[in-house]
Parts: C-alpha cells; structure tokens; sequence
C-alpha cells in the first residue's frame, strides 16, 4: 500500500467500543501489512481491521468515529495524525468517499503495459505468477469484497463473530486478516485475495471440533498466503487472454469475478506440508494440536510432540457462543 508506508511506525490511543450498550476500552492503534490493530497498552492484540472496511461514520467532540463493515465495534480517535493516516490509508474512511480503482494502477500505466509487452516473451506460468505478484493490497480487497458479494452461505451471528475476531487476533498476532465462517463449505478453509479467510462451520461442529482446532487451521492457512490463495488459483486456471487483461489494466470482468467466486466454493485442499506447519504453531502457542490433527491430518503421523498440560485456547463461554455462529442467517 503506497501510503501506509509513511505512517506504519504510527500509533495512538483510542477509545474502543466493542458492541452496542459496552463499556468503552481504551486501546493502542497501530497499522499492520493490511489491517488497523486494536491492542491494550499491555500490547494484547484485540482486533484487527481491515483498512479497506473502515469508515469515518462522524466527528464528535472526543475526536473521529471510525467503524468497521459488518460489525457494531466503534473506535473515537482523537490524534489528528492517526485520523488523517486512517483516511489517508484506507479507501472507505473518508467521509462520502465512492470506491474506485486505486490510483496505482491509474499511476503506474505506462509500467505495466511495459512489464506485460516483455511477459509475453516469458511461459504462460510465469505470466500467471506476473498476474497475483503485481496486485496491490488496495485491489486485493476490493477482489474480496465481489467475491464475498458472490459467496452463498456465509454466517452472521455478532455475537459469535466478535469472538472470532477476538480469538482470531490473538492467534494470528500482528498482521492477520479477517475471519469469517460459511456453513456447507466444501474445504475446511479458504483464503481470499487479500488474505480473509471462511472457514468451513464443520470445523466448529463436526468432529473433533475444538478451539485449539479453530485455531490450527487459522494459523495453518495464515501461512499458506499468497500460495494457497483465491487470486493464485484463478491464476493457474484462467485463460492467457484473461491474464493478459489483467496485467494492462488490473481489472477483472464481471463473469471472471463470478468464476473466481466459484473457485472460492469448490475450494482448494491445502499442503500437507501447510497443514503440519499449523501444528507446529499450536505447540509453539502452547496449545494440544491433536483436535486439529485429528481433522488436518487424514491418516497421516502427528508431525510434532503433544504438549504436556496445554492450556486451553478459549474460555467455555466464548466457545459455546462460538459454536452458534450459524444459527442466526
């Protein structure tokens, strides 16, 4: 992101409101690769939002109120900096702002026609490479966000939400993105463009459901970015002409969208090899992985020690809130 490199060493206090009708928390602000952080001045990640679904919803007397699409969390920020590097850096909080292209591509023209006249002395695989390698974090997100537009099935419980987000952060730790949960999906997780995962709602409630195994498959696709993503795959199956489009000008029709979206629905199996790096990170937390390798595993060795007197990766209540996240359309 061209412009998020001027203020990734920002911070600043806030003012975090959770949800409708809770006490506010005060909060340290900071920017990660793609997202706003949330943490306490003890630097506990709380949240993370993505830059690109933040929105300036007014201006109070404490400062700016920032908000985020799809939940009712609400951030006052009065550090005149942090607000204009939010507007700045984000495409949806400056107040009335309409989505557009990110004036890279705009920018950046004459380079890319440059770079795709001397690909197409290059294979095929290496323009398919070409394609996902020059996609900015601003495009990625807007990808995501047709695609999810596109995407049946997803669940949105709050309540539960806010728990995911919450656990999902301190899993994740700085820089993860959003996490969100469809039911009947056909993998157990997916990775879209700019790093937003749907995880299948099996993993909470079919067998060998856990916390500590919400969390493996979280850490394990997490990793598997840019690799195992949605935009890598499409790359892989679209047709050349298709690429070559997408390299000019960066945009993407709307029945290539629509394949990418059914991409998304098909799935795609991540690597043994990612999904043993997810138990290795439960052990490294402290966490038993054998709820996740008993679903990431499919026969085959557990390829680290269990962890003797592992701590449990969620509270009871937040996980019983946690399994209802499909109940509610």
């Amino acid at each position: 992101m061209t412009a998020l490199s001027a203020y990734v060493v920002l911070e600043a206090t806030g003012q975090w409101h959770p949800s409708a009708g809770e006490a506010a928390r005060d909060v340290v602000v900071s920017f990660g690769k793609r997202s706003l952080v949330l943490t306490t001045t003890e630097d506990t990640p709380l949240a993370h939002w993505a830059l690109t679904a933040v929105s300036r919803l007014d201006t109070g007397e404490g400062g700016a109120v920032f908000g985020v699409e799809g939940s009712a969390d609400r951030l006052v920020i009065s550090d005149p900096h942090m607000i204009e590097a939010i507007e700045t850096v984000s495409q949806r909080a400056k107040v009335g702002a309409t989505r557009a292209l990110p004036r890279v591509l705009a920018l950046t023209a004459l380079v890319l026609t440059a770079l795709v006249l001397a690909a197409l002395v290059l294979a095929p695989p290496a323009l398919r490479r070409l394609a996902v390698d020059l996609v900015p974090p601003e495009r990625a997100a807007l990808l995501t966000r047709d695609i999810l537009e596109r995407t049946p099935g997803l669940c949105r419980n709050p309540a539960a939400q806010k728990v995911l987000t919450r656990f999902a952060a301190q899993v994740q730790g700085t820089g993860g993105g959003r996490v969100l949960v469809a039911r009947n999906w056909s993998t157990p997780v997916s990775v879209l463009p700019d790093g937003t995962l749907i995880l299948s709602n099996e993993i909470l409630v079919g067998a060998s459901s856990g916390p500590s195994a919400v969390a493996g498959w979280i850490l394990a696709a997490q990793a598997s970015v840019p690799n195992q993503d949605l935009l890598t795959a499409w790359a892989e199956e679209a047709p050349i002409g298709a690429i070559l489009t997408f390299l000019s000008d960066g945009t993407l029709h709307r029945v290539q969208i629509e394949d990418m979206a059914l991409l998304n629905q098909k799935g795609r199996a991540l690597p043994l090899d990612v999904r043993s790096y997810g138990a290795e990170r439960l052990v490294a937390l402290g966490l038993s992985p054998a709820r996740y390798w008993a679903q990431a595993g499919r026969g085959a060795p557990l390829p680290v020690e269990m962890v003797p007197g592992a701590r449990p990766a969620l509270g009871d209540q937040d996980w019983v809130t946690l399994l209802g996240m499909c109940s509610q359309t």
